[in-house]
């Protein structure tokens, strides 16, 4: 797969998910926080078609949406707008990130919403997965496959495995480098006996668990893949990873 299928592939899904959610209006007052938010948050929500709704007039909407501002319904009819921005645009100053928005969704209890919806929401899930997989590494900084797009998928509270599996399962380099990078950022802790992440949840610590096995169970097969790689690999970031995953992996 090529960045021009999976930009097609991902902006097909985008399209799908305006089409489930067409049945929600805006209401015309969403009820922000107003500790947080004043007048001109709610009046910047509405300020435009969905479509055209700026990264500006969202980010705040983006950052408090459930928790401290407006209901579920109004998350659905924003919801589109959301995930395009995510994939395609990305929020001023790196803030929301794509995994506080993708938080939403569990905040949401997407879970249980109709199943139309809930199909379109996961297929927008796994077509950003797989663009980003088969994306050069390192190319785009604000959603790196090991960062903001695994936290992103942990945060929304959709089944980790699943992901996992079409990343052991998919050909290319783009993968290969992707799993030398999370080796390389995941083992020396793993070794050490250390949780993915002290700093959050115990639900979604459980499944930075599910990571870290993935991590330890997958080095042997991306093992002889990343040193093929790594044999005609040119980048010289993607070299350096390269070449300390595989000092770091067991010889036997």
């Amino acid at each position: 797969m090529d960045d021009g299928d999976g930009d097609a592939a991902l902006r097909a899904a985008i399209e799908a998910l305006y089409v489930a959610f067409a049945a929600h209006p805006l209401k015309p007052t969403t009820e922000p926080c107003p500790c947080c938010h004043g007048p001109d948050d709610e009046r910047a929500i509405h300020s435009a078609p969905l479509r055209d709704l700026t990264p500006t007039a969202l980010a705040g909407y983006a950052a408090d949406a459930i928790w401290t501002w407006g209901d579920v319904d109004d998350l659905k009819h924003l919801l589109p707008r959301l995930f395009e921005i995510v994939c395609f645009e990305g929020f001023e100053d790196r803030w929301p990130d794509s995994e506080a928005v993708f938080r939403r969704l569990e905040a949401g209890g997407w879970s249980s919403w109709p199943e139309d919806e809930r199909v379109a929401v996961r297929a927008v899930l796994r077509a950003w997965w797989t663009r980003r997989l088969h994306r050069s590494p390192y190319e785009d900084p604000y959603d790196e496959l090991v960062g903001d797009v695994t936290g992103a998928i942990v945060a929304s509270g959709d089944d980790l495995a699943t992901y996992l599996a079409e990343w052991a399962a998919s050909a290319g380099r783009a993968p290969v480098v992707h799993f030398a990078d999370l080796y390389c950022r995941n083992i020396a802790r793993i070794t050490r006996g250390e949780p993915p992440d002290a700093g959050v949840g115990l639900g979604e610590r459980e499944r930075g668990a599910v990571v870290d096995a993935f991590t330890v169970e997958a080095a042997s097969t991306f093992a002889p893949r990343i040193a093929e790689v790594l044999r005609v690999e040119r980048d010289e970031r993607s070299r350096e990873t390269l070449s300390d995953a595989l000092d770091a992996m067991p010889t036997s």
